[in-house]
């Protein structure tokens, strides 16, 4: 219910979860209804709305569409979804070969266009890592979340009309990575196929760039000051925003997307409404 009156106070144009599982789910969608009125602004895909309302049957229902607890809606007023573009069918799911999780963690591909400018559109990533890195599940889960990236987007740029020629690109979720950890230049690294400037193999490479301030970079989104954290010990900036700028594949055929660029970001602590805090990001693109 605080997450949903968080989302109404703030207004943002698009919301993405991780660990949306079972009743709570139903839960927030009621909470985002306007009070009195039996509507919300905030529309979420009919494919993901919960169907029982209870946590055993919601939780089991999401486990087997394989969805791994990944949630998002938008603003109706503000943006539209680009739900059947000649591409894909939105949402996009994949789900990870491997996590210790067993949760089906992977990624979901939305696509948007604003209702101020229908010339332009955005492709959001929402992913959400295993917590550790145990038989290197962190790094297989990055390799899987670079190829489904360069897919998707050498799959969009293949079927683009003229009319399409303005995407944009970004990846948002929980990478229960810090940027103080090694894991954090690893991202990089098999993002760009690149360790110190020198190739690493022949393959697709993905242009990602940060979208923080660097001043709130290091303000921890999973922090021992928040009552609901479980494992102080695993404290940092662990939820990111990423831009996309172009894909390289293997035969060094570029897709170019149009810039997103960040105007402000912030790491919301008040009200509580997880064991991480949400972040809000406004961009331009």
């Amino acid at each position: 219910t605080l997450l949903g009156e968080l989302i109404r106070k703030e207004a943002p144009d698009l919301v993405f979860l991780q660990e949306m599982w079972g009743g709570g789910q139903r839960t927030l969608e009621l909470a985002l209804k306007t009070p009195g009125q039996d509507r919300s602004d905030y529309i979420v895909p009919t494919s993901m709305l919960s169907w029982w309302g209870w946590s055993v049957f919601d939780t089991m229902a999401q486990y087997s569409a394989k969805r791994g607890g990944l949630w998002f809606a938008h603003n109706s007023k503000t943006m539209k979804p680009d739900a059947a573009s000649s591409a894909f069918t939105y949402p996009f799911q994949h789900t990870f070969a491997f996590s210790n999780t067993k949760s089906r963690k992977g990624i979901m591909v939305s696509k948007f266009t604003p209702t101020s400018n229908t010339s332009r559109s955005l492709l959001v990533f929402n992913t959400h890592l295993d917590p550790m890195n145990d038989n290197r599940a962190i790094e297989r889960q990055l390799a899987e979340l670079k190829a489904t990236i360069a897919f998707v987007l050498q799959k969009e740029n293949e079927s683009k009309t003229s009319s399409e020629s303005h995407i944009s690109a970004v990846v948002v979720g929980d990478f229960n990575i810090s940027p103080e950890s090694s894991l954090y230049s690893e991202l990089f690294t098999i993002m760009s196929c690149t360790k110190n400037g020198e190739p690493t193999a022949k393959t697709d490479v993905v242009r990602l760039r940060e979208l923080f301030s660097s001043t709130s970079k290091s303000v921890h989104t999973y922090d021992p000051a928040n009552p609901m954290v479980l494992w102080p010990e695993a404290k940092g900036r662990l939820d990111h925003i990423f831009a996309i700028d172009g894909v390289i594949d293997s035969a060094g055929s570029h897709c170019q997307l149009q810039p997103v660029e960040l105007i402000s970001e912030s790491v919301i602590k008040e009200p509580i409404v997880s064991d991480h805090y949400p972040f809000a990001a406004t961009i331009s693109f």
